[in-house]
């Protein structure tokens, strides 16, 4: 996913650079829709990955993986140590 991420972002700056040596109106206009669209993907797809790893982390909190006996942390069984 963080491929995609990084070409999302590589083809947005592309639109970029092809937007600034338009010399058509029409062409400038798409390619700034263009860069806008594949900006806004790319956002939402760095979105999917930060919610990923937060729920990757909570999961491993949840399962005991960081549990390491300690009485300020929670049990597997909900109850403090």
């Amino acid at each position: 996913m963080q491929a995609n991420l990084e070409k999302l972002r590589a083809n947005a700056a592309e639109a970029v650079l092809i937007r600034d040596s338009a010399t058509d109106n029409s062409k400038r206009e798409l390619f700034t829709r263009l860069s806008v669209h594949l900006a806004t993907l790319a956002a939402e797809v760095e979105r999917v990955i930060a919610i990923r790893l937060s729920n990757e982390n909570n999961a491993a909190w949840k399962d005991g993986i960081f549990n390491s006996g300690s009485p300020f942390l929670i049990q597997q069984s909900g109850s403090a140590a």
